[in-house]
């Protein structure tokens, strides 16, 4: 199994941690929950799926100029792996920084007309985003947001289904509940310094903004 865990570095299900049920992919670009600056890491168990790995990201190369195999220059810079190597050791204080940023704004937007994220009991959600569905409204949502000077996401405004690479290839589904979600899902400023009060304006301009608009309207 290979598990797109790019986003849910620190996230554990029962215990376990992402990127060790199957071979794990991680992205340690600069808007992740740890980062080297771009670049990423990949987790396994397997010996010989790690020797690969390691002679394919440089150039087919186990013994320097003697190329075993077919391969690129996938290599992070020994400056970039010390950034990560630091940026891994506050992992869980970066982690708990975010859980307890979520709690908050779970608790300034109760009542609100949003849904707002769940976690299933066993889950350790570690909050790369803190996306919430607003509606049909979303766009103008966002941009009562920004007029109030707070930067907002939309991950991700158009679903795989409807990519033109996918389509191209005669992959087409319909998928409405998706699409709905694309329209009226946004992600609210989150990182593990975020303060309170900033939480509180970011909560308070939200609320003003459903209020104005309409609020969610969940895909039946």
């Amino acid at each position: 199994m290979i598990e797109d865990a790019c986003q849910a570095v620190g996230a554990t299900q029962n215990g376990k941690q992402a990127g060790s049920f199957g071979v794990g992919a991680f992205s340690l670009y600069a808007t992740k929950n740890i980062t080297s600056g771009e670049g990423g890491m990949i987790t396994t168990n397997d010996d010989t799926l790690n020797e690969w790995l390691r002679t394919f990201r440089s150039q087919g190369m186990k013994v320097r100029y003697l190329h075993e195999m077919l391969g690129t220059n996938y290599r992070m810079t020994d400056i970039a792996a010390a950034i990560g190597i630091v940026q891994l050791g506050k992992l869980d204080q970066f982690t708990a920084a975010r859980v307890t940023a979520a709690a908050r704004y779970d608790a300034l937007l109760a009542g609100a007309p949003i849904v707002r994220q769940g976690t299933p009991a066993g889950n350790l959600h570690v909050y790369h985003q803190y996306t919430v569905h607003v509606g049909p409204a979303r766009d103008e949502i966002v941009k009562d947001l920004a007029n109030d000077g707070i930067g907002t996401g939309v991950y991700y405004p158009i679903p795989v289904s409807e990519q033109p690479y996918i389509k191209e290839r005669g992959l087409g589904v319909v998928l409405p509940v998706t699409d709905a979600l694309a329209k009226g899902c946004l992600s609210l400023p989150m990182f593990a310094a975020m303060t309170a009060a900033e939480q509180e304006e970011v909560a308070a301009s939200l609320r003003r903004a459903v209020e104005r608009h309409g609020g969610s309207a969940w895909p039946a």
